[in-house]
This record gives structure tokens, sequence and C-alpha cells, in this order.
């Protein structure tokens, strides 16, 4: 399965129809971002954890980290211009293992501080 990792700093212009998961977690139907160039980008069922989905506001602005896949999306962080800002750990988490090949706390342990 292709995905990426898609960065983008802008405005929501529209936020599509909710739907409430069994862990309160979010789908949006869909949700358009206004980027700082002016062009839009159109995300088609967007899900995000509640602290995430506790900030998707239609005409808030700020820097957001989604994993595009080839049928939804997963909204990994949201920094809104407003300072209030969340991250969905477990997906950022299973998307490394899946890249990287390597469970996440492996990498963390292997991280090599100044010498």
């Amino acid at each position: 399965m292709t995905c990426a990792v898609t960065p983008l700093i802008g405005t929501i212009v529209a936020v599509g129809p909710v739907e409430l998961g069994p862990d309160d977690d979010t789908t949006y139907q869909y949700v358009v971002i206004r980027k700082e160039d002016g062009t839009c980008r159109d995300f088609a069922a967007v899900h995000a954890i509640s602290a995430l989905s506790g900030l998707v506001q239609r005409d808030v602005g700020g820097t957001f980290l989604l994993l595009d896949e080839p049928n939804e999306c997963r909204l990994l962080f949201f920094y809104r211009d407003d300072g209030a800002r969340a991250v969905d750990y477990d997906a950022v988490h299973a998307y490394l293992d899946r890249t990287v090949g390597l469970p996440f706390d492996q990498l963390h342990r292997g991280r090599r501080g100044p010498d």
C-alpha cells in the first residue's frame, strides 16, 4: 500500500459531514485546506482522534500533517495559528513501524545523545 505524509500550512475552508467512531474518533467526509499560495487541497475520508478533531473548524489556520493513503487520510498533527495543537502519536508510531521496519520504541532506544 502506498501512502505519503503530507505537510501543509494553510486554512481549513470546508469540512464535510462528520461520523463519530466507536473510540471517539471522527471521520470527516472531506476536508479542504487552502494553502499559503492560494491553491486548495482536498482530502476525502479524513480520520482524526478526538484530541485532533476538536481543533478542526472552518476558517481556522495552522500547520497540518496528514497521512494520505489511497482511500482515506489520517490527520497526524495539527498546530493551529492560535497555539492549540495535538498529535496522534499512535498513528505516527504505526506509520514509522511500517515505513522504517522497526518498532518506534526500538528506534527511540537506539537514539544517541550528544557525546
